[in-house]
């Protein structure tokens, strides 16, 4: 929340950092294929392929590859394990590929990228991805729910795999697709508290903010309502919440599940796999492993109009590219890149590549 070195905000305290890639797929239908997944490896593409094609065999009506890109504004290749860094902005300004390099580069010209095309077309073909995945109105939890879809990738924080199984009341195997890892990040933090300029009283308002960063029991409250009434405490150590008696999600007169309140490392928690050791231990793993850009955030100030024009060919082409739906890979892969170049895609990144070296000798 820094802009030229003043502060506009301040952060939540999330419950972990760190990022990567994995793939959510139905604990049930991946015991039936016999294939075993080992906690901790890392897979390649070509044991998806394997495990897709044994679960298609299976069951020939579904869909196990849940690549649905319709409506897509940017790529979903780092769910896929593609290690980047976005370096506090989005791929349209160019990336860090791997975590030792220091050099801006176009994500959508490198090797990595269109090795994961080819294995999304290869999928596409042999029927292992939905068929309307680039232009359906369904989201992927509803065709998951329908029995569509049976897996899909995703960032490989524990958390992603205990809201899945809240969400779709079923147990996941999570298949790692990276290994964990420290990015930039953005320059809001994602989100972030401000006082208005029409504040009555901001002194006060800062005060109570910070009450809500130092005393957990108000953050918890505004978060989740009134103990005994709203909810109860299953875990006190764990943090760990449940319903009341009688309560549920829909019955509840409190249930707000998108607050982003204080230090919420102290947050109640509704599903024990997401407890505050098990995200102290994804953030401890992904910061052992940083990129060379932590610490540092693109100000695209210079370029936003090219950024712009960079987002709207990513939002034409990336739908049918990273669907697989696309007629002719090459082709389409080619225009894609000379649009892209055509837009300014080249000139955002040698800004950003001037910000980072001058940023990279202070440190």
């Amino acid at each position: 929340s820094y802009y030229q070195g003043e502060a506009y905000g301040v952060t939540p305290l999330m419950y972990y950092y760190g990022t990567g890639g994995s793939y959510l797929i139905d604990d049930e239908q991946m015991a039936e294929t016999g294939i075993t997944y080992n906690e901790g490896d890392i897979w390649t593409y070509d044991q998806l392929d394997e495990l897709f094609g044994t679960l298609k065999e299976l069951y020939p009506d579904t869909y196990p590859c849940g690549q649905i890109t319709s409506g897509s504004t940017s790529s979903s290749a780092g769910s896929w394990g593609i290690v980047m860094d976005t370096l506090g902005a989005t791929p349209s300004s160019g990336v860090l590929m791997g975590t030792e390099s220091t050099t801006v580069e176009n994500l959508f010209a490198s090797d990595e990228y269109y090795n994961y095309l080819k294995y999304i077309k290869d999928w596409y073909d042999a029927g292992y991805i939905y068929s309307d995945a680039a232009t359906t109105s369904s989201t992927r939890n509803e065709l998951m729910q329908a029995g569509t879809v049976t897996g899909y990738a995703i960032s490989n924080q524990p958390v992603m795999k205990s809201d899945a199984e809240s969400a779709l009341g079923k147990e996941f195997v999570q298949i790692m697709l990276s290994e964990s890892y420290y990015p930039a990040q953005s320059a809001s933090g994602g989100t972030f508290w401000t006082v208005p300029i029409s504040s009555a009283n901001p002194e006060a308002a800062i005060r109570f903010l910070d009450y809500t960063f130092s005393n957990h029991d108000v953050h918890n409250m505004i978060l989740w309502g009134i103990e005994g009434e709203h909810y109860e405490v299953l875990d006190k150590e764990n943090y760990l919440i449940g319903f009341p008696e009688g309560v549920d999600g829909s019955k509840s007169t409190y249930y707000n599940t998108l607050g982003l309140y204080g230090d919420r490392r102290y947050e109640y928690i509704w599903d024990v796999a997401n407890d505050k050791a098990t995200n102290e231990a994804y953030t401890e793993e992904a910061m052992a492993n940083p990129t060379k850009g932590v610490g540092y955030a693109y100000d695209t100030t210079r370029t936003s109009s090219q950024i712009a024009n960079v987002d709207a060919v990513i939002q034409q082409y990336v739908p049918t590219l990273e669907s697989g739906s696309e007629g002719d890979l090459d082709t389409t892969y080619q225009e894609f890149l000379t649009a892209l170049e055509a837009a300014g895609i080249n000139d955002i990144i040698a800004d950003n590549q001037s910000q980072f070296d001058e940023w990279m000798a202070q440190q």
